[in-house]
């Protein structure tokens, strides 16, 4: 928001200078300060310059500040008005409510008490101008989800851009193209998406509204129309926002005075720990309005086919680059090597400089990366075959996938993918040979940690098995679930101190692993019959007839 004016209007001109030179403007929001010491000089002073909020007296020689308001409004301008007069004159007051007066004060006044009525005035008048410029910039965005949600034919856009003076035709644009991408360990919902939508809004505004080295609104753009030049504040070169599909933004950026290339860096810097995601990022080159859906096609086509490193930003200019590209990789030379020395830590190695080389020399081209991956699943099935271990033993299902959807999106989820991969496999070696040993493993876990946290994936670590193999075999082996065998085996410990010891009930719960009291008492009455007092207090009985 800009800074406001104030025009003070008094035939006292002690007062005036002293109002001028002691009143706290700056903190008040008003950066421009005119004088006048009659309506005359007050309704030249309007005519030249622009004025928000008058400040005005009522009884002068030359005019009263009634008859000042009176041409105000006559004249269709959009000022506020606060009086000042030295009679509480009811008739005065009745006819400053009639002008729409906001505020009728009594001299003397202190400048503290003047502050503060001025600060609703002011609330008012910004308010005001948020809601003039939200409606200037509505059909202009409009315009924008139009023409790149393609709901208006091409050339009708741009046609009416020009007629109504939205946008020059020779105004230039630059599109940046933003995805958030898929995470091996997220599942991304509409709350997500939600979430995503606000908070990119509002990084983008509060960014490109705010960013240094931006060129101001004075600087002489001729191919700009004037009502658009006043419509656009200082420093703003965010044009629209639009939200083109459950992962993906377009920013609309007013390529004039800064280098895009340099501000996009540096939005994208807070853009991705704010989202907590990695991001694919597309620039368009500045362009003409008129050849901006041409732009969007090369951002898109370069989305389809370029694999985002997830640390840089993809420009429309490398589109062609991704049309034609292969990769040599040695898949049999390493699925022979991997298959006869079980050389993982080589293998992976290999692998990641792969990555790591073609990423490098040009980027990731997408069908050359669904390649790359689909090579790399068939290699770990050969090898899981070979060594005769069954993919449920080393992997969760849906963890594996999502790694995979990961490492389809960006190069760092291609290199998150590998080191997944063998990483289990290497797991192997220490795993057990004898399900009744991984079992026995698991219970003795269990039975030194009954106070602690325990998840599948904590179980599933310590004998290298997949969460849903561990849970399978174990039902195989003991008949029991691993949720229902913990809860019971803490549930005896809990009879144990009950029985043993004097330790508060809350404090037992505690001691077995349940922060939650009413969560244990509740698993302790399912298993047992009663409450842990009641239990206590049996016990107690039992022990007192012996």
């Amino acid at each position: 928001m800009t800074g406001l004016s104030i025009l003070i209007i008094d035939d006292d001109k002690l007062l005036v200078d002293k109002l001028e030179k002691t009143m706290r403007w700056d903190r008040l929001g008003i950066q421009t300060v005119f004088t006048a010491y009659n309506i005359r000089q007050a309704r030249s002073l309007m005519e030249e310059y622009p004025v928000q909020i008058l400040l005005c007296d009522i009884d002068m020689p030359q005019g009263s500040g009634l008859e000042l308001l009176e041409w105000v409004r006559d004249q269709e301008m959009d000022v506020e008005c606060v009086f000042l007069s030295s009679y509480a004159n009811f008739a005065y007051a009745q006819m400053a409510i009639q002008l729409s007066s906001r505020a009728y004060l009594l001299k003397p006044i202190s400048n503290a008490d003047l502050e503060h009525a001025l600060e609703r005035v002011i609330e008012t008048v910004q308010k005001k101008q948020k809601e003039l410029h939200q409606a200037a910039e509505a059909p202009r965005g409009k315009l924008w989800e139009d023409l790149l949600l393609r709901r208006v034919p091409e050339e009708l856009c741009i046609r009416k851009a020009v007629q109504e003076e939205i946008c020059g035709p020779n105004e230039r644009f630059s599109l940046v193209l933003v995805r958030a991408l898929e995470s091996a360990s997220q599942v991304t919902e509409k709350k997500d998406v939600a979430i995503f939508d606000f908070v990119i809004r509002n990084i983008a505004s509060e960014f490109f509204q705010s960013a240094d080295g931006l060129a101001q609104k004075g600087a002489d753009y001729p191919d700009v129309p004037e009502q658009r030049k006043a419509d656009h504040p200082p420093g703003s070169f965010l044009e629209a926002v639009v939200h083109i599909s459950d992962l993906e933004w377009l920013l609309v950026l007013k390529a004039e005075g800064a280098d895009p290339v340099e501000l996009v860096r540096k939005f994208t810097a807070q853009l991705r720990p704010a989202l907590e995601r990695q991001m694919g990022i597309y620039l368009g080159e500045p362009t003409a309005f008129p050849e901006i859906a041409s732009s969007r096609e090369h951002l898109e086509y370069l989305e389809g086919h370029a694999v985002p490193d997830g640390d840089s930003i993809l420009y429309e200019k490398d589109w062609k680059a991704f049309q034609k590209q292969s990769i040599a990789v040695p898949w049999e030379i390493w699925k022979k090597e991997l298959l006869q020395a079980d050389c993982l830590e080589q293998t992976r190695d290999r692998l990641l400089g792969c990555i790591e080389s073609q990423r490098a020399d040009g980027g990731w081209r997408r069908e050359s990366m669904d390649d790359f991956l689909r090579e790399l699943v068939q290699m770990l099935y050969q090898y899981l075959d070979e060594k005769k271990c069954s993919y449920a033993q080393m992997f969760d299902s849906r963890e594996f996938r999502g790694y995979e959807r990961a490492a389809c999106a960006s190069v760092a989820g291609a290199r998150e993918f590998v080191t997944y991969i063998f990483e289990k496999l290497a797991s192997r070696q220490g795993a057990s040979a004898s399900q009744k040993d991984v079992i026995w493993q698991v219970r003795e876990y269990i039975e030194q940690h009954l106070g602690d946290p325990i998840s599948r994936a904590d179980l599933a670590g310590q004998v290298y098995l997949s969460e849903g193999y561990l849970s399978r075999i174990f039902l195989k082996e003991t008949g029991i679930s691993l949720p229902n065998y913990i809860a019971e085996r803490r549930i005896e410990k809990a009879k144990e101190y009950l029985e043993n010891s004097a330790l508060p009930v809350s404090r037992i719960a505690t001691e077995v692993g349940y922060n939650n009291f009413s969560y244990f008492s509740k698993t302790f009455r399912e298993l047992t019959g009663c409450t842990p007092n009641e239990y206590r207090v049996r016990i107690t009985k039992n022990v007192h007839r012996e």
